[in-house]
């Protein structure tokens, strides 16, 4: 069995605090701000996905699961075989997305409005969004 991936300086990462969710490319000594929280992304460097942490003195640590956490997030019999690909499952048109292309909208800008907009995104397995980004990064820078 292949080890799991692992998150490197210039990966795209899914960022999680509540209800919230933000990408944000990986770059050493760079604060970035999720809601009120300014941190650096330096502690998740070499970490498998899908690894929880918290935020302490503008620091990434990484949290160490407890029984009744990998009970709640765990995707242990979850997949993505309910989820139909359907144009539908996009609010955004392309004519859309063609107008934020011209008017200069970055790359991951864009990224997190199709992932706002997105009917399916929050279904999919933690793999998977991250499949789907790469994949989206790749089509729009």
């Amino acid at each position: 069995m292949s080890s799991p991936a692992v998150v490197k300086e210039d990966d795209h990462i899914i960022l999680r605090k509540g209800d919230n969710l933000r990408l944000f490319q990986v770059h050493r000594n760079r604060d970035v701000w999720l809601e009120k929280s300014k941190f650096k992304l330096d502690g998740i460097i070499g970490f498998p996905y899908g690894s929880l942490f918290e935020v302490k003195d503008g620091e990434m640590v990484k949290m160490e699961r407890t029984v009744q956490q990998d009970t709640d997030t765990s995707e242990e019999g979850k997949d993505n075989r309910h989820l139909q690909d359907k144009d539908s499952n996009q609010k955004l048109t392309q004519e859309e997305i063609e107008q934020m292309k011209k008017e200069g909208v970055s790359g991951d800008h864009l990224i997190e409005q199709l992932i706002e907009n997105s009917a399916t995104f929050q279904s999919k397995t933690g793999y998977a969004q991250e499949k789907w980004v790469k994949k989206k990064k790749k089509k729009h820078d």
